[in-house]
């Protein structure tokens, strides 16, 4: 994976930031991004004191422009990008049917499944232009199987970015560019940590009595932007 250069949507901390170190350890040189400045500049700093590249780009990926400026900038600066993670997201929206407002909706599906869109076509034209293949990896949801209440917005958004990456991967196959997903269930994160009563409702329903770690998450993810998954 050395001399290979990964952006990581989202990875400024919880399970974006771990898959950005795993891709890091794993030799590869890594761009963060996120809305919020001081959490990617903080990981990127972590990258480096692994010995590889990083870059912190500020940047919403549901803002196509904005997204075309970051690939571009990924460019010049590096040369080019060879593995995508699709990891931006929310969930901080709590609100069954009857309760839910268009702009509710609106910023979940534009974070978590515009996003993903954006950001794959931008990301995928570019590696098509290299001819050198690529990998491109999104985080999912079981919740998009195994539905939550109260999670309308978050549920669908999922259950779309599962199925953008089954197109995906047909649509991008003849140029070499694997498109997978990652679905993790309940995970240990800043986030659901946020909310003690809901951690500890999930905790209970899982056999081994325990939440997965962002490191678990981030080690398929390892795997998927490895030459290792290329068939």
């Amino acid at each position: 994976m050395k001399s290979k250069i990964a952006l990581v949507t989202g990875s400024g901390r919880g399970i974006g930031k771990a898959i950005a170190l795993a891709l890091a350890k794993g030799g590869m040189d890594v761009v963060v991004n996120a809305r919020h400045l001081p959490e990617i500049e903080a990981t990127a700093t972590e990258i480096e004191a692994l010995g590889q590249k990083s870059m912190a780009i500020q940047c919403d990926v549901s803002d196509y422009e904005a997204v075309k400026e970051m690939v571009q900038h990924i460019v010049t600066e590096w040369g080019g990008i060879d593995v995508l993670v699709n990891n931006a997201g929310t969930g901080s929206v709590r609100a069954s049917l009857p309760e839910m407002t268009e702009e509710e909706w609106d910023r979940v599906i534009s974070i978590n499944l515009k996003g993903c869109f954006v950001c794959t076509l931008l990301v995928a034209r570019q590696m098509i232009k290299q001819k050198r293949g690529g990998k491109i990896i999104n985080i999912s949801s079981i919740a998009a199987d195994t539905t939550y209440a109260g999670q309308l917005a978050y549920v669908a958004s999922k259950g779309g970015v599962n199925s953008l990456t089954r197109a995906a991967a047909i649509d991008l196959a003849p140029y070499h560019i694997n498109v997978n997903a990652v679905a993790p269930g309940s995970t240990d994160t800043p986030m659901l940590r946020t909310e003690k009563e809901e951690l500890e409702k999930r905790r209970a329903k899982i056999p081994l009595g325990k939440l997965a770690k962002p490191e678990d998450i981030a080690a398929t993810a390892l795997f998927l932007a490895s030459e290792d998954s290329d068939t």
